[in-house]
């Protein structure tokens, strides 16, 4: 074991002998070699590694702090100063200016005058009340198919006091009026007395109503009225007329149904000279309407009770209408049938022709059935039609002829007959601009008669134009064109029983000049054809005809 550990030392020391003799030999050695510097020598020193662990110790004991504190409440003052804010206001256009009076007075060729005078109270919302009188005539004269002139002069007058007084939910109102025309009976070839064909209408009217404003449809609406006339003519004829009407309607629960009933007594008292009799007609119409978005229905009936002095007569008629909206307020056509019984009392009939002859007495008309259907709506936002074609079956429809009992004739009197009519209208209105506006409508007519050869003076046809242009309400300017086809009236001395009257064109045109908000300038020039047509037989109206004047608020 010895021997083996010797023997390995002796072999180390052996081998270092002779890596010395290398070493020795090789620093002996004569070293002859260039060096090439490239760059000067940058040293380095390599980024030191951190430690990124922090020390902690580890403590088994807890301790938690004790605080011991109090609070002392104490109060600061303060001031703050409030500054109100002014509170908000919705401001609205300014209302219109309104002026308690209105004159205007104008003359022309004819001799012609004319003159109104409107006052009222300002705006309010208790009350109005105001009046309005009138007066227009002319005196001029006419000259006749033999071409003799005559007088043919008129005058209407009128004064009425009016008011209305507003309540929460309901309006009263009511009128006084007192109106006068005087007139002649020009219509002869026979040179007369002026005193001798003079005549003269007189009316005094009272109206008043009551009427419910509720904005809520759940209520009950109503409106009630009265109304009482006095006519009379220059040769004593009187008729007492007296009018009392009620309307009641109410929504249903379903907001889509409405039901009511309309009620009138209308009584009649005529002098002797007119009619020995009284008239009193009843009217009762109940209806039911319910409707929606697309259609609605209205559907009710009628009832007439006819009373003169004794003697009854009832009359029902159906009364029902359909529409349905097709395309939303553009295109609705609608379809519908009716009857009525209608009163002819001496006022209405001396109001539509004032050369009948005096104290005529005029039955009822009796329209048994209406039979209607028509398209209504609007062709754009400016632009609305209605178009209706309606037939017609009435007894007792009276026509003016002239009266031959007379031997001047210049006097008209009725007779009946029992017709059947078919009657087009239609109407279409253009509003293109604020300040440009539209309307044109007419009337197509075909008579079918029992007994008579033709409808006396009513025509086949008429047609209306009205436009009105507004350039910065500085200047208005009106025109209205009408045409009326031929009539035709009966006649005895003629070889074919009737007297052909020419149809009927005429052009009016009136100018406004507005100076300011309270004096205007107004021209009116009628019939500018300068025709000589007759509304009446052997009554030629006036040719041209000019009124110029102005106007004053204050």
């Amino acid at each position: 074991m010895k021997s083996n550990y010797y023997s390995g030392y002796i072999s180390l020391i052996i081998i270092c002998l002779i890596m010395f003799q290398f070493r020795s030999g090789f620093a002996q050695e004569k070293i002859d070699k260039e060096v090439h510097v490239i760059k000067p020598y940058e040293p380095t020193i390599s980024d030191a590694y951190k430690i990124n662990v922090l020390p902690k110790s580890d403590d088994t004991l807890t301790i938690v702090p004790s605080f011991n504190y109090s609070i002392v409440p104490s109060r600061i003052n303060t001031h703050f100063d409030i500054k109100p804010i002014n509170a908000a206001k919705v401001v609205g256009e300014p209302l219109t200016k309104l002026y308690n009076s209105y004159l205007k007075i104008g003359a022309g060729n004819y001799i012609s005058t004319l003159l109104e005078l409107n006052m009222n109270n300002l705006r309010s919302n208790k009350h109005s009340v105001g009046t309005y009188l009138k007066h227009m005539s002319s005196n001029g004269k006419i000259k006749l198919d033999n071409d003799e002139k005559t007088a043919a002069g008129y005058n209407e007058n009128k004064v009425q006091l009016y008011g209305t007084k507003f309540y929460r939910k309901a309006i009263l109102s009511g009128d006084v009026s007192y109106n006068a025309n005087g007139f002649s009976y020009y219509g002869v070839d026979t040179i007369l007395n002026k005193d001798d064909i003079k005549q003269n209408f007189i009316c005094l009217n009272t109206y008043t109503f009551f009427k419910s404003t509720h904005t809520d449809s759940s209520h009950l609406n109503y409106n009630i009225s009265l109304n009482y006339d006095l006519f009379r003519d220059k040769n004593e004829n009187i008729e007492n007329g007296l009018i009392f009407s009620t309307k009641f309607d109410k929504f249903l629960k379903k907001e889509s149904e409405v039901i009511g009933i309309n009620a009138k007594l209308s009584y009649f008292d005529k002098s002797v000279s007119i009619d020995s009799s009284y008239n009193i007609v009843i009217h009762i119409n109940p209806w039911v309407c319910k409707f929606s978005d697309e259609w609605k229905v209205f559907i009710g009936l009628n009832y007439y009770s006819d009373l003169i002095t004794g003697e009854n007569e009832n009359y029902f008629y159906p009364k029902a209408r359909l529409e349905f909206n097709v395309i939303e307020n553009i295109l609705i056509p609608y379809f519908g049938i009716d009857g009525k019984f209608e009163v002819n009392n001496y006022k209405k009939i001396a109001n539509r022709n004032f050369f009948i002859t005096p104290g005529l007495h005029v039955k009822n008309t009796d329209y048994k059935k209406i039979i209607y259907g028509g398209l209504k709506g609007s062709f754009s936002s400016k632009t609305a039609f209605n178009f209706k074609a309606k037939y017609s079956v009435v007894d007792d429809m009276f026509f003016f002829v002239n009266d031959t009992s007379d031997i001047l004739e210049n006097q008209f009197n009725v007779v009946y007959d029992d017709v059947e009519i078919f009657d087009f209208y239609g109407e279409v209105s253009m509003n293109q601009l604020e300040k440009l506006s539209f309307l044109l409508k007419g009337n197509y007519y075909q008579y079918t008669m029992r007994k008579e050869e033709k409808p006396w003076h009513e025509p086949e046809y008429d047609l209306t134009l009205t436009t009105k242009y507004n350039l910065r309400n500085k200047i208005i300017v009106s025109a209205d064109i009408f045409a009326i086809s031929d009539r035709f009236t009966r006649s005895f001395v003629t070889e074919t029983s009737h007297i052909k009257l020419n149809r009927i064109v005429d052009l009016n045109l009136s100018i406004e000049y507005r100076y300011t908000k309270i004096l205007s300038a107004f021209m009116c020039l009628n019939n500018n054809t300068s025709a000589k047509y007759y509304r009446w037989n052997q009554y030629p109206m006036q040719g041209f005809n000019l009124m110029a004047g102005f106007t004053y608020a204050l």
